[in-house]
């Protein structure tokens, strides 16, 4: 975390990825790594899901693993894989009203 406060994100990088080996179920060093790795790597979608991805694996498709890929998409302007996302979460938290917003929201773009 002191790496990536400073913006040595080479080092951040490395330092979360030895997080996560010495603590593979940790979502918040999958979450940091992805971070940094899109700072680093804006373009390689591929290598971010492979971070992201590698999380749901060893940690079981968690909550805020998925929220990750839904707000990621968003953000990028993918309103398709964004929707396909939330609607992930909303199976897991059927009653949150935010989750059918922004999805209704994503629809109307």
């Amino acid at each position: 975390t002191s790496y990536k406060e400073i913006s040595d994100y080479a080092k951040a990088e490395e330092a979360y990825r030895k997080a996560i080996i010495s603590i593979p179920g940790e979502i918040s060093n999958y979450i940091n790594l992805a971070d940094v790795y899109r700072i680093q790597h804006p373009d390689d979608e591929e290598g971010l899901l492979s971070i992201i991805n590698s999380g749901v694996e060893v940690v079981g498709g968690p909550y805020d693993l998925i929220s990750y890929l839904a707000v990621y998409y968003r953000d990028r302007g993918d309103a398709a894989k964004a929707i396909e996302y939330f609607e992930k979460l909303l199976s897991v938290s059927p009653g949150n009203e935010s989750i059918k917003a922004e999805i209704e929201r994503l629809r109307g773009e």
